[in-house]
């Protein structure tokens, strides 16, 4: 037996090597994105005007845009009052912010003390209403939602200040789909620019924690409204694995509880994700027979780290794009809805649809 030329055998290995990692390299390539864009939507200087505006002690003040709207959050301390007085205070806040020109919503929450439990701002009463619907002639539950803690259990009323929105056509048959899913929430501002930016492309699917709706339940029903789909995330968002069976089970009933309390459409609720991702095979076993299923992901953007950047974000979206896949993200984050509102025009010219699970 003749052995191989080695004159021709080390250079045939270099090619080969140099060609394989070409071939990973365009393969696993993920486009330059800009910013550039994104970065023109800066509302500094809306939030420059609502400061000036306010009065009394203001505790924080966010605005943002998703390149299709732009939003608000105002927060006040304030000591407790009557649902009237703060009827009032918010409708003067309303006619106030709706004078500066681009804002199309605002929030406002009236807090007593910041932060009393993990998940919340500390809130006695919200508001939320939309430059087109505001009319200062009106009472606040005709033009915007509110809610309140002031009479000993949690409530809200109104109409939805959106009014009748579009939604994103389904996916057409033949066409390449992933799944997007953004845990937590809902929050102030970011929440609802999040799911408007989403349902301009599609659908998704957001996991709401209990706590957190409670303050805020007028935001799961714009949600629904929007087509965005509503799944479990416990109503404490505690590590499910360090819970005995029967507290396990009462995160999720007392969610049920939080979901029909905010007049939710539950027939379609029907995913639960466990907060962390931690479910050993009994709790998922739990979760089974309270007759849900459990969604799980196979693409982390890491968004939640405070060390990724809205560049890895985008990144982590394109490198992941395979039919079928499902994406984690998180609803809280500016960076996050940058990211997105880079990538998915790309993921959509790419031949991907988005859908909820």
């Amino acid at each position: 037996m003749k052995f191989l030329n080695i004159k021709i055998l080390i250079p045939a290995i270099l090619i080969l090597i140099v060609a394989g990692a070409l071939i990973w390299h365009f393969s696993h390539r993920v486009e330059h994105v800009s910013f550039a864009q994104v970065d023109k939507l800066n509302t500094d200087n809306i939030t420059n005007q609502i400061k000036s505006k306010l009065t009394g002690d203001v505790l924080d003040v966010q605005s943002a845009s998703n390149g299709y709207i732009t939003g608000a959050w105002v927060a006040l301390k304030v000591s407790p009052q009557s649902d009237a007085s703060f009827e009032s205070e918010s409708k003067k806040i309303f006619a106030s912010l709706f004078t500066i020109p681009g804002l199309d919503f605002v929030e406002i929450s009236f807090i007593e003390r910041p932060a009393p439990y993990k998940y919340g701002y500390g809130e006695l009463f919200t508001a939320l209403s939309t430059h087109s619907a505001f009319k200062d002639s009106e009472p606040l539950a005709n033009c915007g939602y509110y809610w309140s803690w002031n009479k000993g259990k949690p409530y809200y009323k109104g109409k939805d200040p959106f009014g009748k929105v579009e939604q994103a056509p389904p996916i057409k048959q033949g066409e390449k789909k992933v799944f997007l899913t953004f845990d937590d929430g809902p929050f102030p501002l970011y929440s609802l620019l999040l799911a408007d930016l989403v349902r301009h492309y599609g659908h998704a699917t957001f996991f709401l924690v209990g706590k957190m709706l409670e303050v805020r339940p007028y935001v799961g029903k714009i949600l629904q409204d929007w087509g965005i789909e509503i799944g479990y995330h416990s109503e404490d968002h505690f590590n499910f694995n360090k819970l005995d069976n029967l507290k396990a089970k009462e995160e999720i009933t007392l969610e049920t509880t939080t979901f029909k309390d905010a007049g939710l459409d539950m027939s379609n609720i029907k995913w639960f994700r466990p907060p962390g991702g931690d479910l050993d095979s009994q709790k998922e076993n739990l979760v089974k027979d309270l007759g849900l299923k459990v969604a799980w992901w196979n693409v982390n953007t890491a968004d939640y780290r405070k060390e990724t950047t809205r560049e890895q974000i985008a990144s982590s979206y394109l490198s992941g794009l395979k039919d079928g896949n499902v994406f984690l993200g998180h609803q809280g984050l500016l960076k996050t809805i940058q990211a997105l509102d880079v990538v998915l025009p790309i993921m959509k010219s790419k031949g991907y649809g988005f859908e909820s699970l």
